[in-house]
């Protein structure tokens, strides 16, 4: 029997890690939890509740795994194992209320007030003595890792920290959220509780793998263009400057996630020619894949009409950098899949809380934005034109140079188009908004194309535009028209 621990613990430490233990596991965790309690405390089941109960685990595994990473210093690959089994504990409760306790006046909710002991009379016995198991467990499995007991407090600690997490503070920060900004336009409450649930696992898991992360962190300036496009699509369609803000930053925050798996596909071609490859790796891209997935089904509940657009901007950018379809591989098509994008994004924007408003401008403005941004995405390749051509890649400098046209030239003629492009909606803001404004515009629409000419090194020259770009664009929300009902 004395063995018996150390065997255990050791074949837990040694269960395969990987992107796949943020899905399918904690799915069935969240599944079998959810089943247990409607059979035997008569709670309801639905799908947007599958998504809340894995988030919920997905969650509180990922707080879990941080914590001990933190207190035993051993690394993720030991670890995820042996945490993902401690969940188990989640399938308790119900079993032991039903067996020992009385459920009367009693129901699994989340705290509303902190309860540092987890007892509350409004909980089931049976959760209060699940949750302290987990704490246990935390403890017992660092002091068994690490032979220390002061890192096996450590453990317990910080386990004690992330059930509080899990189970009052992201509520309560979630309720502050609905209260004060979405509650009034009958949005229910699990709506910003998933999407808070899904940046904060992505925060987690990004300082969790930080050093594969970081130069795809550092690309954020990619996703601002379709962030800001869809915060001009909210206010053209009338909606106020909160609705507006919610959606940009969600859309770039949905851009980021394709980022992550764009990064891990072009690893290879990145590293040619000298390049440096980009760290990402096939988890990252699966745990991205699973947080898209989460998105496109929290729209299906708390905003269905962007779903349709939502979806069709992850499948977009799975087309684009995964194979065996990698479009971006295709000249021309890359492009216009750049274009689509921002035309989801800008439609994700307009879109009311019931449908798409009937006003003739969104067909012509989403044809307008899929044109400019079909056209002027070309800019974006100069950065990497050697990897490009020996990945296979057809950008518009690969073409002209295959066909014995300078780089230079190439270079002149997409830097001054993006501006002349960019000169189109500040001409269509002349007759909307006042002279001074599309002034403005059309002086910050210079300002790309001049990044691109005047900086010499290509890598820089391209996120200055791209910041230039962002700035247009934010200028351009500024003075918005409203062109919704009013």
């Amino acid at each position: 029997m004395s063995r018996f621990p150390n065997d255990f613990l050791g074949r837990l430490t040694r269960i395969p890690t990987g992107g796949h233990l943020y899905g399918a596991p904690l799915l069935l965790v969240a599944l079998i939890r959810m089943g247990e309690e409607a059979v035997f405390h008569h709670k309801g089941v639905s799908v947007h509740l599958i998504l809340d109960y894995y988030l919920a685990y997905l969650l509180l595994y990922l707080s879990m795994l941080f914590g001990m990473r933190l207190a035993t210093g051993r690394p993720l690959d030991i670890l995820g194992g042996p945490m993902l089994v401690g969940l188990s504990v989640a399938f308790l409760p119900p079993l032991l209320d039903f067996l020992f306790f009385d459920m009367t006046g009693r129901g699994y909710v989340y705290f509303p007030s902190f309860h540092w002991d987890f007892a509350a009379k409004y909980m089931p016995v049976g959760e209060t003595i699940g949750v302290w198991l987990g704490v246990f467990f935390a403890a017992v499995f660092a002091l068994w890792l690490t032979r220390n007991p002061l890192r096996a407090l450590l453990a317990a600690g910080f386990a004690w920290l992330s059930i509080q997490i899990f189970g009052h503070f992201w509520f309560a920060g979630s309720r502050m959220l609905y209260d004060e900004l979405i509650g009034i336009r009958g949005v229910h409450i699990a709506g910003p509780m998933n999407v808070v649930a899904v940046l904060y696992c992505f925060a987690l898991y990004g300082i969790l793998h930080f050093r594969r992360l970081a130069p795809t962190l550092r690309r954020t300036v990619h996703t601002l263009p379709f962030g800001l496009i869809a915060a001009i699509g909210a206010r053209l369609a009338g909606q106020d400057w909160v609705y507006a803000g919610l959606k940009g930053a969600l859309f770039s925050f949905a851009f980021l996630l394709i980022l992550v798996g764009n990064d891990h596909h072009d690893r290879a071609q990145d590293g040619l020619e000298g390049g440096e490859a980009r760290k990402a790796d096939a988890n990252d891209a699966i745990f991205s894949l699973i947080l898209q997935a989460c998105l496109v089904f929290w729209a299906m509940a708390a905003y269905p009409p962007g779903a349709a657009p939502l979806l069709f901007f992850f499948l977009l950018g799975v087309a684009y950098h995964t194979p065996p379809l990698r479009f971006k591989r295709v000249f021309c098509l890359a492009y216009k899949i750049e274009g689509l994008a921002a035309t989801a994004a800008f439609l994700f924007g307009v879109m009311g809380q019931n449908h798409l408003p009937e006003q003739s401008w969104v067909p012509v403005t989403a044809l307008l934005v899929f044109g400019g941004f079909a056209a002027g995405s070309m800019f974006k390749d100069y950065k990497d034109i050697a990897q490009d051509r020996a990945g296979g890649i057809a950008t518009a400098y690969t073409q002209t140079l295959a066909r014995g046209r300078s780089v230079r030239k190439t270079h002149y003629f997409v830097s001054i188009s993006l501006s002349v492009m960019l000169f189109v909606p500040s001409v269509w803001l002349w007759g909307r908004a006042n002279a001074v404004s599309a002034v403005l515009l059309l002086v910050l629409a210079t300002f790309p194309g001049l990044a691109l000419l005047s900086i010499k090194t290509p890598k820089t020259a391209v996120t200055a535009a791209l910041w230039m770009l962002s700035l247009y664009l934010a200028a351009f929300l500024a003075v918005a028209p409203n062109l919704g009902p009013p």
